[in-house]
């Protein structure tokens, strides 16, 4: 953990005796889970900085999924199989299929369902109290760029050249829609669940009515393909990433072009906004974080530390903190940067 002003190491959680290649934070910000190549899996408390329990011991972790009561652990291998845990319990539940690396996994809000990669030709639904097949969705597995769940936990979001929306409790295909046969990269669902956005491969955001399957805007202003989108809990701001090295504020009610943040020299792979969308966050394949301000444009600060592209950012709950991760091999490191509260 870092001090944002000082950048000064505040913390190092160590116990791991191999890189650390993914982490979950629970929705209460109070219990971190870490999934590394030693096959361990450790839950700390997030509060206290001190080790809870462990899990594990028999496969490399190379990925890991948190259920949003925090009740549930899935942990990914390069082997053939998804691990479920009981974290309360610290009980190993069930072996599930895995095909195809890296993995595709979702697990719904009220965490009773995963939806994995599973066989090919079909993505799984799994009861995660029983470990039961529950279903199947018959979709083109070496066609999905992302998955996404809705936040009732009722629709699930398949996107490649075309988007498909599936009734997860029925496996029936609600509607299917695209943009010209142009590939999607990355997707997200407002909170209230009027909007689905997608980025694309030719460079633009398309907003759709989540109802309909209806475009309701295209967002032009990247020179690049979209790489990573993230929508502020409240639904009126968007940012976007691209390999044009630029992060774009948008106002997602209206379509105006906010802000353009310039500073990164390497490819922009991931972004994120603070809870109340005053602060924004890019990680890019320069191996920095850069955040801003979203009122003013400006740029805050630069997180330096990883040595390899930042794949990926996420923000605790309260705002006090950034998570970032590598997925390279240069670097394969998640880090942890102490934030000010952000309001």
């Amino acid at each position: 953990m870092w001090d944002l002003k000082t950048r000064q190491l505040i913390n190092n959680l160590e116990s791991h005796s191999k890189p650390v290649i993914a982490l979950a934070l629970s929705a209460d910000g109070k219990t971190l889970v870490t999934g590394s190549a030693d096959k361990i899996i450790r839950l700390w408390d997030w509060h206290k900085k001190q080790q809870i329990s462990t899990l594990g011991g028999t496969r490399y972790v190379h990925s890991l999924w948190l259920s949003q009561d925090g009740k549930i652990v899935v942990t990914g291998s390069f082997l053939d199989s998804f691990e479920v845990w009981d974290t309360i319990k610290k009980q190993h539940l069930h072996s599930l299929p895995q095909i195809g690396n890296p993995p595709c996994v979702a697990i719904s809000p009220d965490s009773k369902t995963l939806i994995s990669r599973s066989s090919y030709g079909n993505l799984t639904t799994w009861d995660l109290q029983t470990g039961k097949k529950t279903g199947s969705l018959p979709v083109d597995l070496y066609q999905i760029n992302d998955i996404v769940i809705s936040p009732d936990g009722k629709t699930l979001v398949c996107c490649h050249k075309e988007i498909h929306l599936w009734d997860i409790s029925t496996g029936n295909l609600i509607r299917t829609f695209s943009k010209n046969s142009i590939k999607v990269n990355c997707a997200a669902i407002s909170l209230d669940e009027n909007m689905l956005v997608t980025g694309m491969d030719n460079n633009a955001i398309i907003v759709w009515d989540w109802q309909t399957g209806k475009e309701i805007r295209s967002l032009v202003g990247h020179r690049k393909q979209v790489n990573s989108i993230a929508i502020s809990l409240d639904g009126n701001l968007l940012v976007s990433g691209s390999d044009d090295q630029t992060v774009v504020l948008w106002n997602l009610r209206t379509g105006e072009k906010m802000h353009v943040f310039q500073g990164h020299s390497g490819e922009v792979y991931s972004v994120a906004i603070s809870p109340y969308g005053q602060v924004v966050f890019s990680g890019s394949e320069d191996a920095t974080i850069k955040i801003w301000d979203a009122k003013t444009g400006k740029l805050v600060k630069t997180l330096e530390g990883h040595i390899s592209c930042v794949d990926a950012i996420a923000i605790s709950p309260d705002g006090q903190t950034i998570y970032s991760g590598s997925n390279r091999v240069r670097d394969s490191s998640m880090k942890i940067w102490g934030l000010p509260v952000l309001k």
